[in-house]
């Protein structure tokens, strides 16, 4: 847009541009000299007939006063004839009163409108008196025009106009070809040298010659090249010495990063052996311990219940001390063995459906006695319920430990437990809300609150007992379970636990079970051609990069019209997963149009509806496997290699 904006001389050279330049200047210079000129002319020609028509004034007026008064018509028309004579003059009336007038030329000319601007007669006129002022007897009229003027400055217009455009064209051609010889011609040579710069004959470029000594611009510029020249090969020479530096120092790096590597390598491999043992020797451990532990725990509790009677205060208490610290070591040895299971990715997760009031009833009943016991007021506040998709038994674990440490850290006053749905899209939409008035934490403590075998202090660890796990197994379980886990806290206030927990909706298109890495197909599956629709992107391009990594051919869709619409093309594949809720078409609709199609292929319906009728009807219309969602990776593995 902006090109049609551009004068069209400063589009071409500079030469052109120069003569274009010259031109114009030299014109405006010509065309204010000339009409200055002609003003001057022009102005000098009005004054000198403004200067006869006075001097006819001064001749004239008294003899034809006395001609009029004497009524002497035959000297008045002599009169008038001469005056006519005269040089511009176009009109002469000599009237009277008591005589006819005499007219010289034509007076409805004189008396036409003139231009606009443009002044064509300059008139006397002059009343006649005889002797006194008080006696009228005549009018003399005088017109002279100022059409040969006009005429005589136009013709001269033309031929200064003229004279000066050959001057000036003259002027702009020799002008022209000394610039083309002074300063284009070193130009294009400069260019045509920077122009055939390359890497490549860098080296071999010859600089440019000064003309002269006198230094004057063009050599300076050329100077310049030259120098720009000659610093360009130093430093292309100085590139050239480092790029062969560099690649050196890259084969030397590169040398010890394949050798750091195949080092991780080992360490890696050493690494998950070692985790590997650990994880044997924890669940072995575990089972192993739980066995004793469990004897000890019910036998030392029915020692401290004295059912024969047998037994003394002091032993009683024994017996109780033992049954407390078998507890704390039984839940030492499960909490040890559910970080294990975390950390190694061995924890199996159970989504189920169901409503928080359920868990928020059982953690009442649960901790309400306690409490009670401690003289602290606890209580549970909500309104509505709600329903979940999560790990029941996660969940209920992550509120067991929160709420149990609230009440162990409140010596007086109240734990309540809120719920309620929140207002952010960057959060879960449930919210429970563990508010204590107990001894709170200060802001260097909370920030190493969730570490593993961490307390917030030595004195909180040797006066309320504890290892330090349970809130670091806390949030690691919320990690998993998409759950967001805040805090806030005061020292010797107070605490509040936040649990942001996603709806069903927000989560059904989560998958779980973990890593990438995880997904491990047999070999005979690695040809497979799969397609897969599902109207959340997010879902589809994950499943999508797993399958990749497989050497599957993955052909995903965003509705069931693509899909439909693809295999015109008789396109064939081995398995076909299909999301059951789609905006378009349902997955139970597009398993009859895939029929009609006789598209021999194997199906997987994803859902998240879980229950048991859907299962039924997708089993019924001819699915051959069902996922449930947030989708099990593991289950989605042995459903492929199965139908394989």
């Amino acid at each position: 847009m902006t090109q049609r904006f551009i004068p069209f001389y400063l589009k071409q050279s500079i030469s052109r541009k120069l003569i274009f330049l010259i031109l114009i200047f030299s014109s405006i210079i010509t065309l204010i000299l000339t009409a200055t000129q002609l003003w001057l002319e022009f102005d000098a020609e009005v004054s000198e007939i403004e200067s006869r028509l006075i001097d006819i004034d001064k001749s004239f007026s008294q003899t034809i006063t006395q001609q009029i008064w004497n009524l002497d018509r035959e000297q008045m028309e002599t009169t008038a004839d001469g005056l006519f004579q005269l040089p511009y003059v176009d009109l002469v009336v000599i009237s009277g009163s008591e005589i006819e007038p005499v007219i010289r030329g034509n007076i409805s000319e004189v008396d036409q409108k003139s231009d606009v601007g443009k002044v064509k007669h300059i008139k006397l006129e002059k009343d006649l008196y005889y002797e006194s002022e008080d006696t009228l007897i005549g009018h003399l009229t005088v017109s002279a025009s100022l059409e040969p003027v006009y005429t005589k400055l136009f013709n001269k217009i033309l031929i200064t106009l003229f004279n000066q455009g050959i001057k000036t064209f003259l002027v702009s051609i020799f002008m022209l070809v000394v610039f083309n010889l002074v300063v284009v011609k070193h130009l294009v040579e400069l260019a045509k040298l920077v122009d055939g710069l390359t890497s490549e004959n860098l080296n071999e470029a010859k600089l440019l010659k000064i003309s002269s000594d006198s230094g004057d611009e063009i050599d300076t510029v050329i100077s310049s090249i030259n120098l720009m020249i000659t610093r360009l090969k130093e430093n292309y020479n100085d590139l050239k010495d480092s790029e062969l530096a560099l690649k050196l120092h890259q084969a030397q790096l590169e040398e010890i990063v394949e050798k750091r590597t195949s080092q991780l390598r080992s360490a890696k491999l050493s690494a998950e052996k070692a985790n590997e043992a650990k994880s044997l020797f924890l669940a072995s451990m575990s089972h192993e311990l739980r066995t004793p532990l469990n004897s000890i725990i019910l036998l030392s509790k029915l020692l401290s219940k004295n059912t024969d009677s047998n037994l003394t205060e002091e032993q009683i208490k024994k017996a109780m001390v033992i049954n407390s610290s078998g507890t704390e070591l039984l839940n030492l040895v499960t909490d040890l063995l559910d970080l294990s299971k975390i950390e190694a990715g061995k924890m199996i997760l159970d989504f189920d459906d169901f409503k928080l009031k359920e868990v928020l009833i059982n953690i009442e009943l649960l901790f309400k006695p306690v409490a009670n016991q401690k003289g602290v007021d606890f209580r549970v506040e909500y309104q509505d319920d709600f329903d979940l998709k999560t790990d029941r038994e996660k969940l209920n674990q992550i509120l067991n430990n929160i709420v149990g440490n609230a009440i162990k850290f409140t010596p007086k006053g109240s734990v309540v437990i809120k719920v309620f749905k929140t207002q952010s899209d960057d959060k879960g939409e449930y919210c429970v809300e563990v508010c204590d008035t107990g001894i709170g934490m200060s802001e260097a403590e909370k920030e190493h609150i969730f570490n593993v075998f961490q307390q917030a202090n030595n004195k909180i660890s040797s006066e309320f007992g504890g290892t330090g796990l349970g809130l670091a197994i806390c949030k690691k379980l919320c990690e998993l379970l998409s759950i967001e886990i805040e805090i806030e806290s005061t020292l010797n206030q107070g605490s509040t636990f936040r649990l942001y927990i996603p709806s069903p909706k927000q989560i059904e298109h989560k998958i779980i079970n973990a890593e990438v890495g995880d997904l491990k197909l047999l070999p005979d599956t690695e040809n497979l051609k799969v397609a897969i629709i599902d109207d959340d992107k997010r879902s589809l391009t994950y499943l999508e990069h797993l399958l990749d990594k497989e050497n599957i051919n993955v052909d995903s869709y965003l509705s069931a019209h693509d899909f439909l619409l693809a295999t015109e093309n008789n396109l064939h594949w081995n398995i076909i997963i299909i999301d059951l809720y789609m905006p378009d078409i349902n997955g139970f609709e597009l398993l009859a149009k895939i029929k009609e199609k006789n598209i021999d292929s194997r199906l997987i319906l994803l859902t998240g509806q879980a229950n048991v009728e859907t299962k039924r009807k997708a089993s019924e219309l001819g699915f051959d496997s069902f996922i449930s969602k947030p989708i099990n990776l593991e289950l989605l593995k042995q459903e492929i290699n199965r139908l394989a």
